[in-house]
């Protein structure tokens, strides 16, 4: 497997971790941070709403369409490309997570149906309950519980809207990575943390990042609850600082008991390293009064020596990239991919009917394989008589065909001959008598429809140039009159005129009609245009 790039990012920063499967093991060779151009308080509060904690219950779809910290852009791309070109990262494949801001999430109560039919319903579901859901929102779900013949399905629902999923195809092309997979960050955590805590009872898992906070609730390998709140920057254990986490934890496990049906939270885990994330659980469990426990999330996988001596400061961020790594390199699909939602399985096919009808088939031509034999090496011997005489034949019938190709082209080429003596014959006999019209200048000349005349003459009145066109045009001749005007130039002709004669080519030249001689005393008539030829 190639080498696969994790990212996530928030509001000030960009984190990344890379990892390579070497022996059917993952192991991971970078986790740094990429800093970002922080937003002035000003756009942050016109993009991310006001309120200093920001949470948003699962399943009430507050700050769904909030964009805090959704997609980086322009230098933001640029900076992640070049940080990871500098480590030899660059046009990598790419899991990206997406934080619960950026998503709208749902808890759905569908009627009793099997699994194949949920993508269905959920969908049908979705378009009543989110705010502004259409078919161009990608939308995955989470199914609760197993399925039950009587009980009504359970299932959380996420959505995330076009312009997100726009804003990161653009950043991930803009950063010259391939996107492979969208998650969503609390469940790709929640993952990472299954993995070495799966436990029957109920657990919170918090992932504190730079400035706001995951809350996912578990309730024994199944993601029930998450929550994302905005915190200040760095949260430690001064109670200043401490007093906002408390109030999102106890709000975050009050949501649990009444959606659990009155189950409650029994531990607490929070994913670091390190002297200041232990202080601070101690702290946690102090003021809630529950078992509290430090997860390192570096210590669920292989770390290469390389990166084991410069891991990142702030391990719990990483939490979300590992678990998707973990989850990529293992084929585990994720609890959330908007690139491949799931959908409704396709029918069943026919596929086992028909290799049993292609298999009493096959015994069958087996069974008169002998007897066909026998007649097919008769066939064969006379056929092989045949095809000596059509081999002689061949020849001969391929000399006949090139001559018949030659006489073709000929045929072709005569049929398309313009013959100008014939032409002027008939003009000649079209035209009025000299006492009307003359000709001062004839042209002949080829065109793409076959030939021009380009005729300049006088006549004696107007209307001698119309009787004139009429009788130049036929089938074949088409007149363009292109200047008719006084002119005193020439005695007892008082108007000038010029006319084109399209010729078009046909595939035979007209015949001349001869006037058939009554008796053999009656001298021959000259030859006339044949007038059927003739349109008015």
């Amino acid at each position: 497997m190639p080498r696969l790039v994790a990212l996530e990012w928030g509001n000030n920063e960009a984190r990344l971790a890379a990892a390579e499967v070497r022996r059917g093991e993952l192991v991971l060779e970078h986790a740094f941070v990429v800093p970002l151009v922080p937003r002035t308080e000003a756009v942050a509060a016109a993009e991310g709403g006001s309120g200093a904690s920001g949470a948003a219950p699962a399943h009430s779809g507050e700050g769904g369409s909030a964009p805090y910290g959704l997609v980086p852009g322009g230098a933001a791309s640029a900076a992640i490309a070049e940080a990871l070109a500098a480590r030899g990262l660059a046009r990598a494949e790419v899991l990206v997570a997406l934080g619960r801001a950026s998503t709208e999430l749902k808890l759905l109560t569908l009627p009793p149906a099997p699994d194949e039919e949920l993508p269905d319903l959920v969908r049908f579901q979705a378009q009543t309950e989110f705010n502004a859901l259409t078919e161009q929102w990608a939308l995955d779900y989470l199914p609760l519980g197993a399925a039950s013949e009587n009980a009504p399905r359970q299932v959380l629902a996420a959505a995330v809207a076009p312009d997100v999923m726009r804003q990161v195809r653009t950043a991930c092309e803009e950063a010259q990575l391939r996107l492979r997979r969208l998650v969503l960050r609390p469940c790709a955590a929640a993952s990472l943390v299954l993995r070495q805590q799966a436990e029957e009872r109920t657990q919170l898992v918090v992932d504190l990042l730079r400035d706001e906070v995951d809350l996912t609730v578990l309730s024994g390998r199944q993601v029930v609850l998450l929550r994302t709140a905005r915190l200040p920057a760095d949260v430690g254990t001064a109670q200043e600082t401490l007093r906002p986490l408390l109030g999102e934890i106890r709000r975050t496990m009050a949501a649990a008991h009444n959606q659990l049906g009155g189950e409650k939270v029994s531990r607490v885990l929070v994913c670091g390293r390190g002297s200041e994330d232990a202080a601070l659980v101690d702290r946690l469990s102090a003021e809630l009064g529950l078992p509290s426990e430090l997860f390192d999330p570096f210590g669920s996988c292989t770390v290469s020596p390389q990166l084991r001596g410069q891991l990142p400061e702030h391990a719990g961020r990483f939490a979300p990239l590992v678990g998707m790594l973990l989850d990529e390199a293992e084929g585990v699909a994720p609890a959330f991919d908007f690139l491949h939602p799931r959908r409704r399985p396709p029918p069943p096919t026919k596929r086992r009917q028909y290799l049993t009808a292609a298999a009493a088939v096959l015994v069958l031509l087996l069974g008169g394989g002998g007897y066909v034999w026998l007649q097919l090496r008769a066939l064969d011997e006379e056929i092989a008589g045949l095809l000596q005489q059509s081999a002689q034949a061949d020849k001969a019938v391929e000399h006949a065909r090139k001559v018949e190709e030659r006489a073709d082209a000929i045929g072709q080429w005569a049929s398309r001959e313009i013959i100008w003596l014939d032409e002027l014959a008939e003009l000649a006999a079209d035209l009025p008598p000299a006492q009307e019209a003359v000709l001062a200048s004839i042209e002949g000349a080829l065109s793409r429809e076959g030939a021009e005349l380009r005729l300049q003459g006088y006549v004696k009145s107007a209307g001698t140039v119309s009787s004139l066109e009429a009788n130049l045009r036929d089938d074949r001749h088409r007149v363009e009159l292109r200047r008719h005007q006084q002119d005193s130039k020439m005695r007892d002709y008082a108007w000038r005129f010029e006319s084109t004669v399209v010729i078009s080519q046909a595939e035979s030249q007209p015949k001349r009609e001869a006037s058939t001689a009554g008796s053999s005393e009656e001298a021959p008539q000259p030859a006339t245009r044949d007038k059927r030829r003739r349109q008015p």
